[in-house]
């Protein structure tokens, strides 16, 4: 069984997290430990929020993410992404995509496979992308035309519309959540054809959060 989610949280009425994540479930298996990992995530967030709001340097913001992205190094999980939104810090950063269980990697604009069809992505003050389902030379050439729209200022939508026109079955992106126009990120599934993005700050009361989770047979 495949899945993507997202988990949106309002961490204060100045801070937005957004994670997403995909993996692979074998068939019989239960959602309980995932959803383990979500809680015990949103609870160290939330207990971190007020030394959170104090960090002002975007790479200091980039290096807790990444620990963050440690709750979900469970059996299944194979790529989380993370952003999160502090409108005080200024300069680009806030944005992190690798698997949970190795070391989240600088952005170099280069392609790391970290399984035969999971390529991901990443560019320094972003955005970051993960595509499953791909060979080395198609993503080769999704690298080159992300690297050309990338220079005439990309949003989103042509993110996701780069990412339809190759063969990838699943793709997930993030940007950085601070000093961008556009933050956070978003999914693409080919089997229902789900095109979906989240802006940052996502705008709701301190404590709000939101779970969504896409499930389906290989």
């Amino acid at each position: 069984m495949l899945f993507v989610f997202s988990l949106n949280i309002q961490l204060s009425p100045s801070i937005s997290f957004l994670t997403l994540g995909y993996g692979n479930y074998n068939v019989g298996s239960k959602h309980l430990p995932f959803l383990c990992a979500i809680s015990k995530l949103r609870k160290q967030i939330e207990k971190e929020k007020n030394a959170v709001e104090m960090i002002r340097d975007p790479v200091a913001l980039d290096y807790w993410l990444a620990k963050q992205s440690k709750f979900l190094a469970i059996d299944g999980i194979e790529v989380v992404a993370l952003s999160l939104n502090n409108p005080l810090i200024k300069e680009p950063g806030g944005g992190v995509i690798g698997s949970p269980f190795k070391k989240l990697q600088p952005a170099r604009g280069e392609i790391e496979f970290l399984k035969s069809d999971i390529g991901i992505l990443t560019f320094p003050e972003g955005p970051g992308v993960a595509l499953i389902g791909i060979d080395k030379s198609d993503f080769e050439n999704f690298r080159k035309e992300l690297g050309k729209l990338k220079e005439v200022k990309y949003n989103f939508c042509r993110i996701l519309d780069l990412i339809e026109k190759t063969k990838v079955k699943t793709a997930l992106f993030i940007s950085d959540g601070c000093g961008l126009v556009e933050t956070g990120g978003g999914f693409y599934i080919r089997k229902f054809n789900i095109r979906k993005f989240f802006f940052l700050p996502w705008g709701r009361v301190s404590g709000e959060y939101e779970l969504e989770l896409y499930v389906w047979q290989c």
